[in-house]
């Protein structure tokens, strides 16, 4: 008989938030390594190595689940003084999503390197961090792998928002120049003689 594909969808959300009062935040660039642009699950057995699962596979590849929850987390619009502050832009470089298997003990192990700049001007990272976390799956099969995954993808992304809101704490409000647009001068046509 034909193998039978497996397919995994990652487990609950977490349930992490921003705080309100902060400036509007975009997702933006999500890239990660060849095996995190396709839906074959990554397994890792030496820290060298990094394979496929043929027939165990994710319901969409992991940087189209990133993009997705990290959406999630950014949709609610800010409020408060500081939601003036010129809009920010969140850039992600997924660089594990996946099972580990060291022979005695299976994990999952999500580290992503997170870079906030502002929109105006991209080219200045205003906050940068790789956040990771490692959980001990439960058994050795690919279920229980993906739990572990689900389970270190939200720590990192409750630490991502926990490290935000610190950021967003520790900015000042937006000045009047920043928050108001510049009164525009009253366009005067010259008279002709």
């Amino acid at each position: 008989p034909k193998p039978q594909v497996h397919r995994y969808i990652l487990g609950p959300a977490s349930t992490a938030s921003l705080t309100p009062d902060r400036p509007s935040i975009d997702a933006g660039a999500i890239i990660g390594l060849t095996p995190f642009r396709d839906t074959e699950i990554a397994y890792q057995t030496t820290p060298y190595r990094l394979d496929t699962y043929t027939f165990h596979r994710w319901s969409a590849p992991p940087i189209e689940q990133v993009s997705e929850r990290i959406g999630v987390l950014l949709e609610t619009p800010p409020s408060g003084p500081k939601s003036s502050l010129p809009p920010m832009l969140l850039d992600s470089h997924i660089i594990a999503f996946q099972e580990v298997d060291d022979g005695e003990h299976v994990s999952g192990l999500v580290s992503i390197n997170f870079c906030l700049t502002s929109k105006r001007s991209a080219s200045k990272e205003l906050w940068c961090r790789t956040i990771s976390h490692q959980t001990a799956a439960s058994a050795n099969t690919r279920e229980a792998a993906v739990a572990a995954i689900t389970a270190s993808f939200n720590g990192v992304l409750d630490d991502l928002a926990a490290e935000l809101n610190r950021q967003f704490a520790s900015m000042p409000e937006a000045s009047a120049e920043e928050s108001e647009p510049a009164p525009r001068k009253p366009f005067v046509i010259p008279k002709r003689d």
